[in-house]
């Protein structure tokens, strides 16, 4: 598959899990592509593919190019985080079973944190619902939360995380300990069918 296919793969992705499935009021085109004013030049992606097509992926873009949050969330914007980088848009296929689109996750996390410590970025940031950064933690990766605001849709979470060797460990362990696992309940089940 080639960058471009992969990358509107992403994009319908995105307008299947955020304008479909949690209906946000986002844009699509009329290819049913999801994309915004951050998906420029200035923004790079961690995309992890399963079987040539988009599994997982989300938006990296340093602070200091524009954020997300300080143009659409003033209010828990920080000065500070302008150094940083911002992740946004973490999107799984919603064609992969829901153990697939968590295994998918976490190595989109796992590539997220090595590619950190290649290009010496230390502090992450990102706007996140509650339920985005219990994913995230169940997965291996606690954030600290700088900051929340209600809306009518619930919090809005601003949150920081710091990749590392350590976190990448942890989210690799926590994965292998999901797997086995499900491997032994996919046993037990056989077993009683049996």
């Amino acid at each position: 598959m080639k960058h471009a296919d992969v990358y509107h793969s992403m994009l319908r992705d995105r307008g299947r899990q955020f304008v479909t499935r949690h209906r946000w009021t986002l844009e699509l085109d009329e290819s049913g592509l999801e994309r915004d004013a951050f998906d420029d030049g200035l923004t790079q992606y961690c995309i992890w593919m399963k079987d040539g097509r988009h599994a997982a992926s989300l938006r990296l873009r340093r602070a200091k190019y524009g954020s997300m949050a300080e143009v659409h969330f003033p209010a828990l914007w920080r000065r500070e985080l302008s150094s940083a980088v911002e992740i946004t848009r973490l999107c799984a296929s919603p064609y992969l079973a829901a153990e697939d689109q968590s295994r998918a996750v976490s190595d989109l996390l796992i590539g997220l944190c090595r590619y950190c410590q290649r290009y010496d970025i230390n502090s992450l940031f990102g706007i996140v619902f509650p339920s985005a950064l219990r994913a995230i933690r169940r997965s291996g990766w606690a954030a600290d939360v700088l900051e929340s605001h209600e809306t009518s849709d619930g919090p809005l979470l601003l949150a920081q995380w710091k990749p590392s060797e350590l976190v990448a460990w942890n989210i690799e362990e926590r994965t292998a300990k999901r797997e086995e696992n499900r491997s032994r309940s996919i046993k037990i089940s056989e077993r009683l069918v049996a």
